[in-house]
């Protein structure tokens, strides 16, 4: 006997596949998002903060990445001793060289941001779930309150997950 949840999960995986075999070469990422939920539970910190520097470096083995420095404004999960934070993530631009992971989040200089964070196992932290772990922090121009939106970037494709009560 196979619950919703399976059956559900088989769904989302069939429509994946069939995507992948139907779509052509692309510059993509496919995401299924999961649950804002799940971000929480599985976030080993999440923060309020501002961007205040965004570097590439070139670790000489091949690999580029990127180190995001952010003020810290708020804490809002996790242990954070520190005023500022800086994040990392796979990817950048140094010199002629560059590359990036289609679903990483993308940041500014001066951006306000909302992150929920996961820590590797070297320590350093990366946004979780990629582009998913981070939202902007704007404000809504009909209240004018301060609201977090999630932007889908551009090259990436969304699927909605499967719905439980399916």
């Amino acid at each position: 006997m196979h619950s919703r949840a399976d059956r559900g999960l088989r769904v989302a995986l069939l429509a994946l596949l069939a995507f992948a075999l139907l779509a052509g070469p692309a510059d993509a990422s496919v995401v299924i998002p999961p649950a804002d939920d799940d971000l929480i539970v599985r976030a080993d910190a999440v923060i309020l903060g501002r961007v205040t520097d965004i570097e590439s470096h070139d670790n000489q083995q091949g690999k580029l990445h990127t180190y995001i420095t952010i003020a810290i404004d708020e804490v809002l999960k996790g242990t954070l001793p520190q005023p500022t934070l800086t994040i990392r993530e796979l990817g950048g631009q140094v010199g002629g060289v560059g590359g990036w992971v289609f679903a990483n989040p993308e940041v500014t200089v001066g951006e306000r941001v909302l992150l929920f964070l996961d820590q590797r196992d070297d320590g350093t932290l990366r946004v979780l779930h990629f582009y998913l772990g981070k939202f902007s922090v704007i404000t809504d121009p009909g209240s004018g309150d301060l609201v977090a939106v999630r932007p889908l970037p551009e090259e990436v494709v969304g699927i909605a997950p499967p719905r439980a009560d399916a």
